[in-house]
């Protein structure tokens, strides 16, 4: 079972506790009943929700506890929205059904809020950079990027500020094709404020890279690479 339908049957359960009068407080006694008996399964493989604080989805191999980890973590998660949704019923003239649909659209609309252009980060950099030619090229000592990838005549020569550790950023350089590798980090670059940046704030996307080993005539996946 996906994560998505583990989620949608919890959250319809909600909605029908709600669309049948209860109260939140009524709702969350209801999901803490729901995650104890979900936890005995975490129980009969003598393992706890606190074992996988920080590990990702697909890192879990057994289907039963990866089912019941994201269970009971869903639970907790609408525990803590129920403050918000009790909070609303002095505020807005509608029952609790309807305050939960629309905490649910709210909830909607902030997941699917579109992320910053990573070139319009960069337009500065871009307008005033031309493409390295042969000349430009000789001043590079090693000439490689950040990443260890060989300077080339014609790339476009970025810089940028990527989280070193937990604290301390370190500048990095980087080509314009290596751009897709990246997102916005758009909580530091805020903090700065848009208009000041000149050398922007990454961060590096946790995407699956599909390896091919194209040395036989037919390609093949050799492996993945996550980048992190």
């Amino acid at each position: 079972m996906k994560q998505e339908q583990i989620e949608n049957m919890i959250d319809k359960k909600i909605e029908n506790k709600f669309s049948c009068g209860s109260l939140p407080s009524q709702v969350v006694n209801e999901l803490i009943t729901m995650t104890n008996n979900i936890s005995k399964v975490l129980a009969r493989e003598n393992v706890s929700l606190s074992d996988y604080i920080g590990v990702e989805w697909d890192s879990i191999d057994k289907a039963r506890v990866k089912y019941a980890i994201h269970y009971i973590k869903h639970c907790n998660r609408r525990i803590s929205d129920m403050t918000w949704i009790k909070s609303k019923k002095g505020v807005l003239s509608i029952n609790y059904w309807e305050i939960w649909r629309l905490f649910k659209f709210r909830e909607m609309m902030l997941s699917t809020k579109s992320k910053k252009n990573i070139l319009e980060v960069f337009k500065k950099q871009i307008e005033k950079t031309k493409p390295l030619d042969e000349e430009a090229l000789s001043k590079y000592g090693e000439k490689k990027w950040s990443s260890g990838k060989d300077i080339k005549v014609g790339q476009v020569h970025l810089r940028a500020f990527i989280l070193n550790g937990s604290q301390f950023h370190k500048v990095i350089s980087l080509p314009l094709e290596e751009l897709e590798l990246y997102d916005v980090d758009e909580k530091q670059c805020e903090k700065i404020g848009y208009d000041k940046l000149y050398v922007p704030y990454l961060t590096l996307k946790k995407t699956k890279v599909i390896i091919i080993d194209n040395n036989d005539d037919i390609d093949k996946v050799v492996g993945f690479k996550q980048f992190d």
